[in-house]
């Protein structure tokens, strides 16, 4: 009986254990089913920034135009930049001969709703009249934020600024013999060992700056200064920039009384016996840049003009047009700006608002009319 009941107790565990076994499985969670025709959705693609959305729309553009004057020639930094970092989008240069020569033909196609140039880099003392003749358009320069000695307006941003002053040969003139001060100019010594350009324009406007208090233009000191410069001194009037350096170089005269320091630099770096007298200010005329309104390639118009005012297409530009820029990653690297301090220049930028064109007629009235009148 005892064996008996044992097997009975045994055969029940062996039920149970295989009735558990056939239990049905625990629920997991409802799968939805899915519709016909439909798939399972793919993580969506990453969304493009702004910029990236900028690239492709200025791509399928395929190109883009600037014009300037005294551009460098062409395969240059700024252009070898540009090509390595955009190279589907082609870059197309004119140089015109002035700046005055690009805006009329700019004045001329708006007449006939023509535009076949996108971006402008002209001196401020030229651009003023692309702007006051509605050639340009507003645009928001994200890249110029924080610049220094910028205009109020969003029209054009300064990207560069370039610098005039006397420039001596150091093989004529010993450096303790150079002009120090504004004054040292109006020496005697310097008659007919000198000379004075007739192409620096916007000169009476930047020694009306440079002897104004308050931000304020003294025409009048301006005018006296450069009057008394001339009747005392007696330079050599000459036309342009080039050529007379280059008898600067070759010692035919000690003195060029008031030059641009692009050429200058240009020429020292190539060696020639040149020297830049630093006076107590060194003021320097600054170019402009501006999108043209109804560009043919508005998107890879905004392209190049944010490229412009990048710290590397600053950079870029700098060593291309040998020139001091605003952004001021660029302007601590710029081998112009090691060359300036060598020299003991600090340049003084002129205020953009001081450009306007009734400035500008009376700067250029007076210099080359009145003053070096040939």
């Amino acid at each position: 009986m005892k064996r008996f009941g044992f097997l009975v107790v045994v055969f029940g565990l062996l039920i149970s254990v295989l009735v558990s076994a056939c239990a049905a499985p625990k629920e997991t969670a409802p799968v939805a089913p899915q519709k016909p025709g439909t798939t399972t959705p793919t993580p969506s693609a990453p969304q493009l920034t702004a910029e990236q959305q900028l690239m492709e729309a200025a791509k399928k553009e395929g190109e883009v135009s600037f014009w300037t004057h005294t551009w460098a020639a062409p395969g240059n930094a700024f252009e070898t930049a540009w090509k390595a970092k955009y190279p589907g989008i082609k870059l197309i240069v004119w140089e015109a001969s002035t700046a005055s020569e690009a805006i009329a033909r700019m004045s001329e196609e708006a007449k006939v709703g023509r535009r076949s140039v996108d971006v402008v880099i002209f001196p401020d003392v030229d651009i003023t009249s692309a702007i006051t003749g509605g050639l340009l358009q507003e645009y928001e320069w994200p890249n110029t934020r924080g610049w220094d000695h910028q205009p109020n307006s969003k029209i054009i941003r300064n990207i560069d600024t370039q610098g005039r002053a006397p420039v001596y040969n150091t093989k004529v003139v010993t450096l303790a013999e150079s002009p120090k001060t504004y004054n040292d100019l109006k020496d005697a010594k310097w008659a007919g060992k000198a000379m004075i350009s007739t192409s620096g324009r916007d000169t009476p406007i930047a020694t009306a700056y440079i002897f104004g208090e308050g931000g304020n233009l003294d025409w009048d000191k301006s005018f006296a200064y450069w009057r008394e410069v001339v009747a005392k001194a007696k330079p050599r009037i000459v036309t342009g920039y080039t050529e007379p350096l280059g008898s600067l170089a070759a010692g035919e005269v000690g003195l060029f009384m008031w030059v641009s320091l692009k050429s200058t630099i240009q020429l020292i770096w190539k060696g020639a016996p040149l020297g830049i007298a630093a006076l107590e200010k060194t003021p320097a005329s600054n170019t402009s840049i501006g999108i043209v309104k109804n560009a043919p390639h508005p998107n890879a118009a905004r392209l190049l003009a944010d490229f412009f005012t990048s710290s590397e297409g600053a950079l870029a530009h700098s060593e291309t047009v040998v020139a001091m820029v605003f952004d001021p990653v660029a302007a601590q690297k710029a081998k112009v700006g090691a060359e300036l301090k060598r020299w003991g220049v600090t340049l003084v930028p002129l205020p953009p608002e001081l450009m306007t064109a009734e400035n500008n007629i009376k700067a250029v009235d007076f210099w080359t009319k009145d003053l070096l009148r040939r």
